[in-house]
């Protein structure tokens, strides 16, 4: 089974508009990110003490509110969990990523839904 890129992606996902690798770096470019992506994900590339320094509380913030990101905790089961791990690996996503994007996706479509007037 050929490994899925974030690449492959479409431009659009459930109204999620999704940029490519190539709408931002050359060719080349892209050619090296991948080949460092291999390095990263064997663990060649970051796996040292040096590259495991926790950012200040205040990039954290400034990371999130560039990205309108809040961090929630929940607990899910443990299977979905892993379920879930299993479909991010699939789309060449980490699982909370992945979850976002579900999430995301569903509250769109729920939005996109007339509106039904209850009624008492």
């Amino acid at each position: 089974m050929k490994k899925r890129s974030r690449r492959d992606s479409s431009k659009s996902q459930g109204g999620i508009s999704v940029k490519r690798l190539e709408d931002f770096f050359s060719e080349a470019e892209v050619k090296e990110l991948d080949e460092d992506t291999e390095l990263w994900e064997t663990g060649k590339l970051g796996n040292s003490a040096k590259h495991a320094v926790r950012i200040s509380e205040g990039e954290d913030k400034a990371i999130d509110d560039s990205l309108g990101l809040q961090a929630v905790t929940m607990r899910l089961q443990k299977e979905l969990v892993e379920q879930l791990k299993l479909l991010a690996k699939k789309e060449g996503l980490g699982y909370q990523p992945y979850i976002r994007q579900l999430l995301t996706k569903h509250v769109s479509s729920i939005n996109s839904l007339p509106k039904i007037r209850k009624t008492a």
